[in-house]
């Protein structure tokens, strides 16, 4: 069983951390979060690992006997004692159903495995980090790569959206199609190579670090998300616009092996609808 540690495991040196919370404000928060039909109570994100900065809110997930039925009741914000503090309110066979999909495993798994107790009341949340801990991704590879080809397919529609930008000149419909290529493509490939992501901070980084650092992908995908200055000679716009469909095509190359045959004709069409952009680009 994971239970509340305050201890200060930040280095003293950096005056960026923030300062860990004491039990008499745990206790506080435990209390004003807890609640009618609440069986279970933990924390999550950066509190949790001990990386909190000043900036950091702290994340607390409450696990309730029904899902509530109004959204803001299920996630909402707090100021509390000047922290902010997040709420989410799940119940546990949610997160149990999260850890059966590849897609809600990537983020679920190490979510648990990361969380210290603060409630529970019949065990059920220490059972289910159990079950996190004894989780294993080959149960999930068949699906996982199901996954990634649908994704595939469905994202030729994207594809198809910013060639008609670049014809038509549109630079916001360029700039929207190639984001959204760019995060549905980060996220393919994070489920299909089974990356468990440690922090959401890490979704770019750790995408890259599964392809390959000096991958082409990556290369393109820096471009994209930011991280690289954009090529001379093109606008903005443009320029993240083909390095997206460019993108589009390392995805396709880097997991064929696992695209599925039906998916095959509709991602073909798209390759072949984008190619004459690139081509034209590199001459």
């Amino acid at each position: 069983m994971r239970t509340m540690d305050t201890t200060d495991t930040t280095d003293d040196a950096s005056a960026n951390y923030a300062t860990p919370l004491a039990d008499a404000e745990w206790a506080a928060l435990i209390s004003l979060f807890d609640g009618e039909g609440i069986t279970a109570m933990a924390l999550f994100g950066s509190y949790a690992r001990g990386e909190a900065t000043h900036y950091s809110d702290v994340d607390i997930v409450r696990f309730a006997s029904e899902l509530p039925a109004e959204e803001r009741d299920r996630y909402t914000l707090r100021l509390v004692g000047g922290r902010l503090v997040s709420v989410t309110t799940t119940t546990i066979a949610t997160k149990r159903e999260e850890l059966k999909h590849p897609e809600g495993a990537i983020w679920v798994v190490p979510a648990l495995h990361q969380a210290r107790i603060l409630l529970d009341r019949d065990g059920a949340f220490t059972a289910l980090q159990t079950e996190a801990e004894a989780f294993r991704w080959e149960l999930l590879q068949p699906a996982a790569d199901a996954y990634a080809s649908t994704m595939l397919m469905g994202l030729t529609e994207e594809v198809s959206k910013v060639v008609g930008a670049l014809a038509r000149g549109d630079e916001s419909a360029m700039l929207y199609g190639a984001l959204g290529l760019q995060q549905e493509l980060t996220r393919t490939v994070l489920v299909q190579r089974g990356v468990l992501l440690r922090s959401e901070n890490d979704f770019f980084a750790q995408a890259q670090a599964a392809v390959g650092p000096t991958s082409e992908w990556t290369r393109l995908h820096r471009f994209i998300v930011g991280f690289d200055p954009l090529p001379a000679g093109e606008t903005p716009a443009r320029a993240r616009g083909l390095a997206a469909l460019a993108l589009y095509r390392e995805s396709v190359a880097l997991l064929q092996p696992i695209i599925r045959p039906d998916d095959q004709a509709v991602i073909d069409h798209a390759l072949a609808t984008l190619d004459p952009w690139l081509m034209s680009d590199r001459d």
